[in-house]
Parts: C-alpha cells; structure tokens; sequence
C-alpha cells in the first residue's frame, strides 16, 4: 500500500505506540498529524521526523476540541 503524502492522524502520538506510528508512517512518506493532550512531548517526537508534519494538542475526550483540530487540519491539508 503506497502511503505516500497521504495524511494519518495520530491521536496519543506522545508516547507509546502512537510515537511509534508517526515514525514510521514518516518514514514511508505519510504526513503524520500528531495528537495528544502534552505538546511538549509531541513536539519532542516531532523533531525527529522527517518531511511534513503537524502537531496539535487535543484531548479525544473533548468533542469541540476534536472538532476543532480536525477543522484546522482540513483547512490546512485539504
């Protein structure tokens, strides 16, 4: 499957299998959008990726918050 610069959305991208994920789908060329409620961590993970990605702080327990980050990444992303 050719993923690349299609866009994955990563929720609990700041540890875990999460971080684990945005690695790799980096590595095949996917944008990985990371998600998580700690930005700091999320910012760590994502200075060791290559090529486009983003970071948004969001807690998937908030429905206007989800909301509102998926709306910023199609209005980034398309």
């Amino acid at each position: 499957m050719d993923i690349k610069n299609k866009i994955v959305l990563i929720t609990g991208a700041s540890s875990g299998i999460g971080a684990v994920m945005a690695k790799e789908f980096a590595a095949k060329g996917a944008i990985p959008i990371l998600t998580a409620r700690r930005t700091d961590k999320l910012k760590q993970i994502a200075s060791s990726l290559q090529g486009r990605h983003a970071v948004y702080a969001m807690d998937v327990t908030n429905t206007e918050e989800v909301n509102g980050v998926v709306e910023r990444i199609i209005a980034e992303f398309g």
